[in-house]
């Protein structure tokens, strides 16, 4: 008898061994799925509300984590002047429309119904939940530039460029602006000099933010110049990894219907440049090789150029 309980002791003792073993082996294989990095891009461009999205990386760009600091930026912007643009009504500046008007007016303008539902599903709760927990969508630029994200970077340089040459226009002629009489975007910092440490990343999402700035860059190049410039970096930016796809945001937020440009890819990249295609193509080469090599100072975006 004593030996059949030691028996069943033994039993036991195995079994349970064997029962956290098992556990242990179980925790260690979904371990690392649960401490994997979040691909905010990935995540933001799988995302139908912005709000949720917001709110579920708020802590980590708390946290000090730069890309979550660019990308709560990105959505907070988005849900700006981008919505606004779609839902603002023009016969009484500042009051949005519903969902339901702005369709009618988009249907009246012959202006894509699809990119209005898009844009609605993916703002509306931000913009009507959002008192203030966000936070100030340009200090979060602003700290995620500081912290050497690259698309923050490139963003900062485009924003005070933009911010440069409004002033300079207001020195011409225009009038002032809640932009032109605000201290300098990050002003102690050199936009070109963003632009330079930005790109040696070689991410697609700065080379899509470089095309945006071939005509800030080259003041003095004529339109066709820039509008070949413009192309070939975003076909740069295409062939190294952007969604440049009928479904990529920025092919169907600029998508015209009328002239169809909205296929995505090198058909689109195509249209837009037109006659001057073998142009495009051929500077698309010399910044590549240029990437390629290191050598951003010859790319034309440094200090001193254009």
């Amino acid at each position: 008898m004593i030996l059949a309980k030691s028996a069943r002791r033994l039993w036991w003792v195995a079994a349970i061994a064997v029962f956290v073993i098992a556990v242990v082996v179980y925790m260690s294989t979904k371990r690392p799925s649960r401490l994997r990095p979040m691909n905010y891009s990935v995540s933001l461009a799988s995302s139908r509300d912005y709000w949720n999205y917001a709110l579920a990386i708020l802590p980590a760009a708390k946290a000090g984590n730069a890309d979550a600091q660019f990308y709560l930026w990105k959505v907070i912007d988005f849900c700006g002047h981008p919505y606004n643009r779609w839902f603002e009504d023009a016969s009484k500046p500042g009051r949005l429309m519903t969902l339901d008007a702005a369709m009618q007016e988009a249907a009246r303008l012959n202006a894509a119904i699809d990119i209005v539902q898009i844009m609605w599903d993916r703002c509306h709760r931000l913009r009507e939940l959002d008192s203030g927990i966000l936070g100030n969508k340009l200090d979060w630029l602003a700290r995620a530039t500081k912290a050497g994200q690259p698309i923050a970077q490139a963003t900062t340089a485009r924003l005070r460029m933009l911010q440069d040459q409004a002033k300079h226009s207001v020195v011409a002629w225009a009038t002032p602006t809640e932009k032109t009489t605000q201290p300098p975007i990050e002003g102690a910092l050199d936009p070109r000099q963003l632009l330079r440490d930005a790109v040696a990343s070689k991410d697609p999402a700065v080379l899509y933010e470089i095309a945006s700035d071939q005509a800030l860059l080259h003041r003095t190049d004529s339109r066709g110049q820039n509008g070949i410039n413009y192309v070939a970096w975003l076909y740069v930016a295409c062939q190294r990894g952007l969604d440049c796809s009928s479904n990529a945001d920025w092919v169907r937020l600029s998508c015209n219907p009328r002239i169809s440009n909205c296929e995505g890819g090198t058909a689109t990249l195509m249209k837009m440049a037109g006659d001057n295609w073998p142009a495009v193509e051929q500077r698309a080469q010399e910044i590549n090789t240029l990437l390629d090599a290191g050598r951003w100072d010859e790319l034309g975006i440094g200090a001193g150029t254009g």
